[in-house]
């Protein structure tokens, strides 16, 4: 039987990629508009981690969606903007 750490895993690999696939077109729209852009994955407390990248980029601008995403999306994404 499988215990619930073994659960676990395979559900946050599945929400990494989707996180990635989902990034990579918002990429895609910026190559194609001329803007630069810096994709980030991260896992823990969505205020935490955003200050940390925000720091570690020495980001000037984050652009953060607030609405239209479906149940996935923002089980992804998160819902802190």
């Amino acid at each position: 039987m499988a215990t619930p750490t073994h659960l676990i895993e395979p559900v946050e690999d599945y929400l990494k990629q989707a996180a990635e696939t989902y990034i990579e077109e918002a990429e895609r729209l910026c190559r194609k508009n001329n803007i630069q852009s810096k994709k980030a994955v991260r896992a823990g407390h969505p205020v935490e981690e955003i200050i940390k990248e925000a720091g570690a980029s020495k980001a000037d601008l984050i652009i953060m969606g607030s609405h239209g995403k479906s149940a996935m999306k923002a089980a992804v994404l998160g819902s802190i903007t």
